[in-house]
């Protein structure tokens, strides 16, 4: 399952939940239709959620970048190509050190 799904599912079900939050609060009348008080920030909270969640879903502003939409293939490509790198450069690091040790060993030579 890929982060932009389980963000999706995470912000579908926590709107769910406070909308029937608000549902509550509407039937125990703590949130009153007349006036603005704090239950309000309840069912707005879930209609940022809800944005949030369809933001997420169809990949849109920076919801892309911290929510990547890869599948199972990209992501073994991407941890592939990682080793690929650190491979090279631990090549890369004992080339080195065969350099410095013969460098040494020239050195003493003289």
């Amino acid at each position: 399952m890929t982060p932009a799904r389980k963000a999706t599912r995470v912000f579908f079900a926590s709107s769910l939940g406070l909308i029937f939050a608000t549902g509550l609060s509407l039937s125990s009348e703590g949130m009153d239709l007349q006036n603005f008080n704090i239950y309000w920030t309840i069912p707005l909270l879930a209609f940022s959620l809800t944005i949030a969640g369809l933001a997420t879903q169809n990949q849109i502003g920076p919801f892309k970048q911290w929510f990547p939409n890869f599948s199972e293939a990209d992501i073994e490509n991407i941890s592939q190509q990682e080793i690929d790198e650190d491979d090279k450069e631990k090549q890369m690091g004992d080339a080195w050190a065969q350099l410095e040790a013969s460098m040494i060993q020239s050195k003493e030579e003289e």
